[in-house]
């Protein structure tokens, strides 16, 4: 035995051991054993039944292990996109970026409606079985929406291509676009419900893995064009869609049930498309509707700058929250009348002690941090990262908290806000073009807005909570 005293013999392995007395079994983590081999004796010390704090912790807190496991693949994640960044950002000019964000955008205001606004209500049904039924009904509508949206890119193609010959072909990839993130966002929402956190993760890993290599490779190829980072981000999200199908198979429907159960299901969840989806929609337009506006009130390439300091600004943001929303969703979901208040006090004042340390940082370095990083043509964006930091900041507090509008059945009281919240920014730009206000001038006054808006968000919130406490119920119970 060396000083550590880590040290394993054969006979202490179970399987050789030349007595069937009981001597008690040794631990090993990463190959160390924590309870010592026999006394000199040969008597077996007692077995040390201790564990470390952090494992006694995360068994006690389920909630914190599975936030914990998504940090841990979204974080992952993360790394591989920001270090493709690195490389990316020297391959492809800002113009190719603006071009990304716009396609995007469009899909991503897309993909919002695409199952008109079902998907969430995977999380609410008792019984797995209507869980399905919901799936195979989410699945059916995005598909028939995807064809549209095919069927319009091709039209816009041909009506576009002589007037913008950079932007038209990025059309052909809309409805992929569209599609594959309709996809994930389903069953994203299955494995959720399952508690499945792991494969959410490893699927993340994957598909940003592709999303960071694709482009990459492109450009060392010498194809440098928007259509191919366009291309490489699409790949990747295909692979996260295409993971997710294999991972989330138990969420298949049977059809040979009865095919009347999804019409039947649908028409029990219609306050999801009737009260949920008018403020999902005002919510996709607010942040698509800034890149589509930005695009066309200033040039792709200051939309390109604009987009890259929202990526990184937000790194933090998505891999934060990312892990915390979902698992926080199905928390509110599970919560009973009477402990709303607290749990929705409780998160966001867990939301903002964590994102303080990474926000804080980014606002008082990232003016030189984008130069360094991603070379001195990115200086513009990193003062518009450190003009984001304050809104960004207050939106990891409110994200985990905005499913209570869902649990509570209240998402009427969310559609007035989401549109004034909706109307705000857009209303902001499009008055930067008539005073003729700078770039910098109008992000300043967007994230101061949209900031104060979003502390009002949280009271907002609070009071729900607190009307739910009082005996309201949720949607579908």
């Amino acid at each position: 035995m060396d000083a550590t005293g880590c040290w394993l013999t054969i006979k202490q392995i179970p399987i050789f051991r030349a007595s069937r007395k009981p001597i008690g079994r040794p631990r090993v983590i990463l190959g160390f054993m924590t309870n010592p081999p026999p006394n000199n004796a040969g008597n077996p010390l007692p077995p040390d039944n201790s564990t470390p704090a952090w494992h006694d912790f995360v068994n006690r807190h389920p909630l914190a292990r599975d936030a914990l496991t998504l940090i841990g693949g979204t974080g992952a994640a993360q790394a591989i996109t920001l270090l493709a960044y690195l490389f990316l950002a020297r391959i492809y000019d800002d113009t190719a970026f603006g071009m990304l964000a716009l396609v995007l955008s469009i899909g991503t205001l897309l993909t919002t409606v695409a199952a008109a606004r079902y998907e969430p209500a995977i999380m609410l049904p008792e019984e797995d079985r209507e869980a399905k039924t919901l799936v195979a009904a989410c699945i059916k509508l995005l598909g028939w929406f995807s064809l549209a949206v095919f069927v319009i890119a091709a039209l816009a193609f041909f009506l576009a291509h002589s007037s913008a010959p950079v932007f038209a072909p990025l059309l052909w990839m809309l409805a992929f676009v569209v599609l594959s993130g309709a996809l994930t966002s389903v069953w994203t929402y299955w494995l959720n419900r399952k508690g499945r956190y792991r494969a959410i993760s490893l699927n993340r890993v994957q598909s940003s893995s592709v999303s960071a290599l694709a482009p990459i490779f492109f450009g060392l190829a010498g194809w440098t064009s928007a259509f191919a980072l366009v291309l490489g981000r699409l790949l990747g999200m295909i692979t996260g869609a295409l993971g997710l199908a294999w991972r989330a198979r138990d969420s298949r429907f049977s059809f040979e049930e009865d095919r009347g159960s999804q019409r039947q299901i649908l028409r029990k969840y219609r306050k999801m498309p009737l009260l949920n989806a008018p403020a999902a929609i005002a919510d996709a337009v607010r942040i698509n509707g800034i890149n589509i506006m930005l695009g066309w009130y200033f040039s792709a390439a200051v939309l390109g700058q604009f987009s890259l300091a929202w990526q990184i600004v937000q790194a933090p943001l998505a891999l934060i929250n990312g892990a915390l929303a979902q698992v926080y969703f199905r928390e509110l979901s599970r919560t009973k009348p009477g402990g709303m208040r607290l749990a929705v006090g409780r998160i966001t004042g867990r939301s903002l002690l964590i994102g303080l340390l990474p926000f804080g940082l980014l606002a008082g370095l990232s003016w030189w941090l984008f130069p360094f990083l991603f070379g001195s043509n990115w200086g513009l964006a990193g003062t518009i990262a450190q003009i984001l930091t304050p809104w960004l900041y207050l939106n990891l507090a409110t994200s985990p908290i905005s499913t209570v509008f869902i649990v509570t059945g209240r998402q009427g009281v969310a559609l007035p806000f989401a549109l004034v919240f909706m109307a705000v920014p857009l209303g902001l730009i499009f008055l930067s073009s008539v005073v003729n206000w700078s770039i910098l001038v109008t992000i300043g006054a967007v994230s101061a807005a949209m900031a104060a808006m979003l502390v009002v968000y949280i009271f907002l919130a609070l009071w729900v909570a607190a009307g739910f406490d009082r005996g309201q119920t949720a949607v579908g119970e």
